[in-house]
């Protein structure tokens, strides 16, 4: 017999799994939700990243962006102004087209200031 407690976690803890397949069936339904929210990569849901307003501590979040990278980003976006496509990285010193390729699915372009 479970006690109350142990009840209550495993309660939680079946919820927790049913959101998650939720999410991942409606995903995988309606991929086009993914363009606008984010990137699933293993099993990992990572919301895309606007480099016009984001802060260092937001692009170190996104995937294959280091400290330094990031601190590039900042620098260039504040000599330069905003970027006016994800593209535009390939301006920015130590983003090369690889990984200009494999940032792309992460960052977006939501603003233009």
């Amino acid at each position: 017999m479970l006690t109350r407690h142990e009840r209550l976690v495993l309660i939680v803890f079946m919820l927790i799994l049913l959101i998650g397949s939720m999410a991942k069936f409606i995903f995988r339904r309606y991929p086009w939700i993914l363009e606008k929210v984010g990137v699933i990569e293993n099993d990992v849901l990572y919301l895309k990243v606007d480099l016009n307003t984001a802060s260092f501590e937001e692009l170190l979040k996104v995937p294959y962006i280091g400290r330094r990278s990031a601190e590039r980003i900042i620098r260039y976006r504040m000599q330069r102004g905003a970027f006016k496509k994800v593209e535009d990285l390939r301006f920015v010193e130590g983003i090369n087209e690889k990984l200009l390729e494999r940032i792309h699915p992460f960052v977006c372009i939501n603003s233009v200031q």
